[in-house]
């Protein structure tokens, strides 16, 4: 039995990005969709799904909204998921969808005072700031790419997945890829569950370099060539920029290469013998590239960090409005844990066997 926390919504300089659209929810006969407007009576009720499957193995979606929500369980085992509305509505064909009204079901009575509007807005501006940082990243990536080999760089991912790969295949199976992040921007900070990760599996390559030292782009190519062999994926995406990728997970191999670089910075464990460094930065770019460039990656980096944290801070102005609002739903539920219980039995039995 294992869990295996994630996010599926991220805090970007995309905007709120939704990746369950992009992914499979392979194996998964019925979602049943949580509708209610809060996050706490959801949690609730999804805790108590899981605590009746203690010895299932589960997948556990947690919220960017705040470090004490959840938004969605997935039970494979099991075949259904319970979701969020807003992950729900991104389910896809191919599932039962079954809508289940919280307040029906718990005896909720809706507060006088409705959610506070304006938490929305602190949002919106703090997805504004995290584009700003974006384009000022790409001023960083622009200084490392024309400075970047790109022949070394390709004949080292091709040598890479080559070792990786060269004696593992499943041969005309369709691989199931699995979009994720591992972490991303919360009221709480920056936050993301990488040692959890790491420890799922023996091997594991830590990638160091720079913004535009092709990190990504090596992550990119050992996922094709492993889902053109058809080993199943799992791809966490960046939670600052969507579009790039921050960790490739292949379970049949026992292996993860990801960004150990900060906002998640990690190195590998003294004595550990499956782990490695990979520094793109000393591999593919020219030697000097940081002191060639020193005024301009210091200038760009301290304007980077400075709308990182304008965005971090609306977001933690929408924490304190989104848990004034929460507030009421907790005190509603102190007295109703029998009512919970008989919700996710109720949501059980409906099951379609």
């Amino acid at each position: 039995m294992h869990r295996i926390h994630y996010y599926l919504t991220g805090h970007t300089s995309k905007g709120l990005v939704n990746l369950l659209a992009e992914t499979q929810l392979h194996g998964i006969k019925q979602v049943f969709r949580l509708d209610h407007p809060s996050r706490t009576v959801r949690t609730a009720v999804l805790s108590a799904l899981l605590d009746r499957y203690p010895e299932e193995s589960a997948e556990i979606i947690l919220s960017p909204d705040g470090d004490t929500f959840l938004e969605g369980i997935v039970l494979r085992g099991q075949g259904f998921a319970a979701l969020s509305p807003e992950l729900a509505s991104h389910a896809g064909e191919g599932t039962k969808l079954v809508s289940q009204d919280l307040s029906s079901l718990l005896s909720l009575t809706s507060p006088q005072d409705p959610e506070p509007e304006d938490w929305t807005s602190l949002v919106t501006q703090a997805h504004k700031a995290f584009s700003k940082g974006l384009r000022v990243h790409d001023e960083l990536e622009a200084i490392y790419i024309q400075e970047m080999d790109f022949g070394l760089a390709d004949s080292f991912a091709r040598k890479l997945s080559a070792e990786l790969l060269q004696d593992s295949s499943s041969e005309g199976r369709q691989a199931v890829i699995s979009r994720r992040f591992f972490g991303t921007n919360t009221p709480e900070g920056t936050v993301n569950s990488v040692p959890e990760l790491l420890r799922r599996v023996s091997r594991a390559d830590f990638i160091k370099g720079r913004a535009g030292s092709g990190k990504s782009t090596l992550m990119r190519h050992i996922a094709n060539v492993a889902a053109e062999k058809g080993l199943d994926l799992e791809i966490y995406h960046c939670s600052f920029d969507p579009g790039s990728i921050d960790m490739v997970l292949i379970p049949e191999l026992d292996y993860c290469i990801f960004d150990a670089t900060p906002p998640h910075e990690f190195f590998p464990e003294q004595g550990t013998p499956g782990h490695r460094t990979i520094d793109t930065y000393q591999l593919f770019i020219s030697t000097g590239t940081d002191e060639r460039y020193e005024r301009e990656i210091a200038d760009a980096t301290k304007r980077y960090k400075t709308y990182m944290k304008a965005g971090l801070a609306y977001l933690q102005q929408a924490g304190e409005q989104i848990g004034a609002y929460e507030a009421f739903w907790q005190r509603e539920l102190e007295q109703k844990s029998t009512k919970i219980n008989q919700a996710a039995e109720a949501i059980t039995g409906s099951l379609q066997v």
